[in-house]
């Protein structure tokens, strides 16, 4: 069985280099959008029998729960 494992930190102090440029709801609207993003195109992927999410963070537990893909929790 092949699984495609993705490590997701907690977001809320995403994208520190950013920082000169982005304040933290900035960043943190960023990181997220580009989860979502990350998770959006490996729902298609044919070569993972299995997709799953690990971490600790609440929300991306969220929305990984609702794209069917498992949560292990980090």
């Amino acid at each position: 069985m092949r699984y495609l494992l993705i490590p997701i930190k907690d977001l809320t102090n995403a994208k520190q280099r950013l920082s000169p440029v982005l304040g933290p709801l900035e960043r943190m609207a960023l990181a997220t959008l580009m989860l979502r993003r990350t998770l959006d195109n490996v729902t298609g992927v044919e070569l993972a029998d299995r997709i799953a999410v690990v971490t600790c963070y609440p929300p991306a537990m969220s929305l990984a729960s609702g794209q069917g893909m498992e949560v292990i929790v980090e």
